[in-house]
């Protein structure tokens, strides 16, 4: 199954349960349970979390309406301005955590969160007094969003201990890895540049599958190594890197590599891995790479000037350490 269909089924599995879960909580008797415990608002806030704004957005827009047409909950008088809140709450929860690196943050999911619900309230709160105002609706006013928010207080507190925990259990879940998910990817990549300090490495390779890879050589040629070896199971892999440059760039794009840490990451590089769509961070960055002597370029970098496809890259390193292995080196290397 595609990543893309499977993100839709995801996204329509969060519609649902934003739907039935309001119809669960009213079945139990209890007296405003819906407006107290807000059971529509968990699937649209975990639907931005997980799946990003715009999942996050259709899930809010859809929820109410549906839950209007197919069971008139909420009620008619409620559904438009529920409609404008959830939407704002899992469109906000999908910016600020997938869009604006709060995932990176290992207690990032906490501010995306109140970020989300202030932003839904606030929004619901302006809908209200439009609707006052513009159409002369007496009956609302900003009040009601206060009222609101002072009525599910315990709904808020169960969004607060629930919501963060389960989105990080299915960050760690192999079907978060499976999306290509920033989150996902950044967990393996945590893991990675862990690796690198522990264990003293220049390279550390953490799997998607699990399992590991670790060398103390220099240069691209342990990364050659660890393809030649691994193959396909590097696809989904987080790689950390004391060193890289454009020719490492273009190898782990070949890969299938989703993020990459560097210590010391060049432009050309970034700019390679950015277009292949491949999450990177990085503590220095640099114009270029340098040779070990420091008068001229890593002759790896000068191998894939004018190169951008990856295949082709790494044929052109494949030649180039086999000249620099065959002959004494006229270049330093890098």
């Amino acid at each position: 199954m595609a990543v893309r269909t499977k993100r839709l089924a995801l996204g329509a599995l969060f519609t649902a349960l934003g739907i039935l879960l309001p119809l669960a909580f009213h079945l139990t008797g209890i007296p405003a349970a819906g407006q107290v415990f807000l059971p529509m608002h968990i699937p649209v806030l975990l639907c931005g979390l997980i799946l990003g704004p715009v999942y996050g957005a259709v899930c809010g827009a859809v929820c109410p309406v549906a839950g209007f047409l197919l069971m008139n909950m909420p009620a008619a008088g409620r559904v438009l301005f529920m409609t404008v809140e959830l939407c704002a709450y899992g469109l906000s929860a999908g910016l600020l955590y997938r869009k604006c690196g709060l995932d990176r943050l290992r207690l990032g999911v906490y501010p995306a969160l109140l970020g989300a619900m202030l932003s839904g309230r606030l929004l619901y709160a302006l809908a209200l007094t439009a609707a006052a105002t513009l159409f002369g609706m007496e009956s609302v006013s900003a009040y009601l969003a206060v009222q609101a928010t002072i009525t599910g207080l315990a709904g808020i507190a169960v969004q607060a201990v629930v919501l963060p925990p389960l989105v990080k259990l299915f960050e760690r879940s192999a079907f978060a890895r499976e999306l290509g998910l920033r989150a996902g990817k950044t967990a393996l990549l945590r893991e990675a540049a862990r690796l690198l300090q522990s264990e003293n490495c220049t390279l550390a390779v953490v799997f998607a599958g699990g399992g590991r890879f670790t060398s103390d050589g220099k240069g691209v040629r342990p990364l050659l190594e660890c393809i030649d070896r691994y193959g396909g199971a590097l696809r989904g892999a987080a790689v950390a890197d004391r060193v890289t440059g454009r020719a490492a760039a273009l190898l782990y794009a070949g890969a299938g590599v989703t993020a990459v840490y560097a210590a010391v990451l060049s432009e050309e590089a970034l700019d390679a891995l950015r277009k292949h769509r491949i999450h990177t961070e990085y503590d220095t960055l640099v114009p270029r790479i340098a040779n070990r002597a420091g008068d001229g370029l890593c002759p790896m970098e000068t191998a894939v000037l004018g190169i951008d496809d990856p295949a082709e890259a790494r044929r052109a390193l494949e030649r180039k350490l086999a000249e620099l292995s065959a002959a004494p080196p006229s270049e330093p290397p890098c």
